[in-house]
């Protein structure tokens, strides 16, 4: 099966009892056929008992096929008129089929069947779709908004309020955020007492909440961000605050 599907288990014959191991994905654990939900490739195996007659064991694999991956934001800003590549990260592949359309009333896509088309000279709002199947069937689907913006100011640089550098791979980073920029000439981060805890110019760098090599307190931080409008050239700059919530 796909990742994210489920499979009816199937068992031939009868009995009084079936019960079967590991239950954690199944919606029964004493159904005779109950449905399988693994995240994982899993071998169930069943006992199948009948009055008067030794039990019976069988096993049966469910393989899981992992989806093709797709990540990225739902909302990419982009200038007027630009040619840019499209913020959603695709899984590439050979054996893979790609398909993306737009909602533009004229497609700007420079290619609608392979793994990265870009916009191609937009004037217009749209919604982009993706949709990738491997060579096993499984698909994923995604979409991003495209926001036409005509020039820069401090809203462009987006920065969340608050992050949580704990190591469960959720919000871990404190990233600087904002589709119209590539990149951005500073991101600085301080503490309450003015002591400079990060520094970095590119935008692909976050600060994961340490100040030399040391985990930081829960509290509140000041974040800087200078950043140049492409169209304009003009400096934006941004400042604010940040809370940190450690463990």
């Amino acid at each position: 099966i796909c990742e994210d599907e489920s499979v009816v288990l199937p068992v031939d014959g009868l009995a009084d009892s079936y019960f079967w191991t590991p239950s954690e994905s199944l919606d029964s654990a004493t159904a005779r056929n109950p449905v399988a939900s693994p995240t994982i490739t899993t071998t169930y195996t069943v006992t199948a008992n009948l009055s008067g007659c030794n039990s019976m064991t069988r096993d049966l694999t469910v393989t899981v096929i992992p989806k093709p991956i797709i990540s990225g934001l739902g909302l990419q800003e982009v200038f007027y008129g630009n040619t840019t590549g499209i913020q959603l990260d695709v899984e590439e592949s050979p054996t893979y089929t790609y398909t993306w359309w737009s909602t533009a009333s004229t497609d700007y896509l420079t290619c609608n069947t392979c793994p990265s088309p870009q916009l191609f000279q937009v004037i217009e709002n749209a919604t982009v779709y993706v949709q990738v199947i491997n060579n096993q069937g499984c698909l994923s689907s995604d979409s991003i908004e495209i926001i036409i913006i005509e020039g820069c100011d401090e809203n462009s640089i987006i920065m969340p309020n608050a992050f949580t550098p704990n190591g469960d791979g959720l919000n871990d980073i404190l990233y600087v955020r904002g589709s119209a920029f590539d990149n951005i000439e500073t991101f600085q981060v301080y503490s309450r007492n003015g002591e400079q805890v990060f520094t970095s110019n590119d935008k692909s760098i976050g600060w994961d909440g340490t100040f030399n090599n040391n985990p930081v307190d829960t509290g509140v931080f000041v974040y800087f961000v200078e950043a140049i409008c492409p169209v304009t050239g003009n400096r934006i700059r941004k400042q604010g605050n940040v809370t940190v919530l450690s463990k």
